[in-house]
């Protein structure tokens, strides 16, 4: 599953790692557990407008902080010009939601950020799962397939069953997600699906 088996672990979540019914608390320790102390976490908010980065960072500070009392976590966020320095630094790289293709596009002109990834912690939410999936779901009014970069070999769809792409209305909602569930089954045959809720994370 894993590209030449180089991570430590890869953790993807579906979207808003807080809505888990323990809000938060085994994906927190499941990210940090292991880890000699202060864990460095760094963030890839690449797929979010720069102005959003700082409320984004505060908001898994917050998280993180408020769930694992007695553990501490050092943050920073990532620069496109220092990504491959910045991981170096790192226990954990984790990259945030936003809007995928932004997150791709900025990644795919970066080089060598994949090979520093070895033996780091990887971890990827919503937007994040998909960039380092061989395939995902986009979400459009019918979901299509998109290519990710493939650092593991899954298919994955983030906010499973989720119904704020359609404002709430539970009957587009369930007509959608008939349509996602058919266009993953058809999906590359040869990869494990991927599944994901919001709250709800695999450790690969």
């Amino acid at each position: 599953m894993f590209n030449g088996n180089m991570y430590k672990k890869v953790i993807l979540n579906g979207g808003y790692p807080d809505r888990a019914p323990d809000g938060g608390l085994a994906f927190c320790r499941e990210v940090t557990g292991g880890l000699s102390q202060p864990v460095k976490i760094l963030e890839c908010l690449f797929g979010r407008e720069k102005n959003t980065w700082d409320s984004a960072l505060k908001k898994d500070v917050e998280l993180f902080h408020n769930v694992l009392a007695g553990v501490q976590v050092e943050f920073q966020i990532a620069k496109e010009r220092t990504l491959v320095d910045q991981i170096g630094w790192a226990d954990v790289v984790y990259f945030r939601g936003g809007y995928t293709q932004r997150l791709y596009d900025v990644l795919s002109v970066i080089p060598q950020w994949q090979d520093a990834l070895k033996n780091k912690v990887v971890v990827g939410s919503s937007a994040g799962a998909y960039i380092l999936s061989e395939v995902y779901v986009h979400a459009a009014e019918k979901p299509e397939a998109r290519k990710g970069f493939g650092l593991v070999q899954i298919k994955t769809v983030a906010h499973y069953r989720s119904t704020f792409f359609h404002n709430g209305d539970h009957d587009k909602a369930r007509q959608y997600w008939d349509m996602v569930d058919e266009l993953l089954e058809n999906l590359g045959p040869h990869l494990e699906m991927m599944k994901l809720g919001e709250g709800e994370f695999r450790v690969l």
